[in-house]
């Protein structure tokens, strides 16, 4: 199958420290949350990826931002890498103005600034977007990936592990696994994980989950050498959770 996942988590540090402009004198300063630093994401989106068990169908409520990784660069400055639909990254950042909390680019003034606000119950808004925190900057993705597929499986008799960590342990020769969120500009027409040898190229597979199963299928390439096209193929694991 051609490459053409590349993980968000990865799209969003990859934007790193290019945005090194000081956030400017503001004579009002506002608290930054004891809990800010760390992997947001839309609370909308979270709770339907929960009940639909479907990153796919989850991502048709995605909205504007999708996810929010909230990192300081030194004592005094804060900044967050957005992601807007999975698809899209951007380094914004924190600064106080008026006595609030606001995200903006210091370095280009027609970006949207977006309003950063504390609630009571501890998680964030970012305009109207109710964000919510799953761990810190590089474990919150891993957390999507366990609540939704993690635990142990019965297959044929094995036992099968997916780790909180993003581990695999007795499938094959796989030791990760990633779940694939960016479903913008997607040709498989299916949810999709992602699982990794040593030293190998990652594969994919499309998934279901139906009650305590987790049906992993081929994904065949029927396009040409440049043309994505893919069917779904036969089941390769059907695991059954313990």
């Amino acid at each position: 199958m051609k490459n053409r996942f590349f993980p968000i988590i990865a799209l969003l540090f990859m934007i790193g420290s290019c945005n090194n402009a000081p956030s400017g004198n503001n004579t009002v300063q506002a608290k930054i949350p004891d809990n800010l630093g760390g992997y947001w994401v839309s609370d909308t989106w979270w709770q339907s990826l929960q009940s639909t068990k479907s990153p796919m169908k989850a991502a048709e409520k995605t909205g504007d931002v999708a996810a929010a990784i909230f990192h300081q660069e030194d004592s005094t400055k804060w900044l967050v890498d957005l992601s807007y639909g999975w698809h899209e990254g951007q380094q914004l950042t924190v600064r106080s103005k008026d006595g609030g909390l606001q995200v903006y680019d210091p370095m280009n003034a027609t970006v949207h600034q977006y309003s950063l606000t504390p609630q009571p119950d501890g998680s964030i808004q970012l305009d109207a977007t109710a964000m919510v925190r799953l761990g810190d900057a590089f474990t919150g993705f891993n957390v999507i990936a366990s609540t939704l597929v993690g635990g142990e499986y019965d297959l044929g008799g094995k036992s099968v592990v997916f780790n909180p960590k993003g581990t695999v342990v007795g499938l094959d020769d796989y030791y990760r696994y990633e779940l694939l969120l960016d479903y913008v500009a997607e040709d498989v027409h299916a949810d999709q994980i992602m699982l990794s040898k040593e030293g190998r190229t990652p594969e994919f597979y499309a998934f279901k989950i139906e009650g305590n199963h987790l049906q992993l299928f081929e994904i065949d390439d029927m396009g040409s050498k440049d043309e994505f096209k893919y069917e779904i193929g036969k089941l390769k694991y059907d695991l059954t959770k313990k």
